[in-house]
């Protein structure tokens, strides 16, 4: 649990020093922040799945006994 909170709370950081959307203060912005913040983390961890499927699919159909040792 903690490890998926650092990478969350350094985006939320980030956007909230940020000058996006200034006009919107208070607890709208965090509120909003946070979500952006989770949705990034989401999609991130997303892409990383896809990219780790794919390169199982390479590896596996690619590379014919790739752990056989050759003399």
């Amino acid at each position: 649990m903690l490890e998926a909170l650092v990478p969350i709370l350094l985006t939320f950081a980030i956007l909230y020093r940020s000058s996006w959307h200034p006009q919107t203060t208070g607890p709208a912005r965090t509120l909003v922040l946070t979500l952006l913040s989770c949705a990034i983390f989401g999609a991130v961890l997303f892409a990383a799945g896809i990219a780790i499927i794919l390169a199982s699919l390479v590896f596996y159909s690619e590379f014919d006994d790739f752990m056989r040792f050759h003399c």
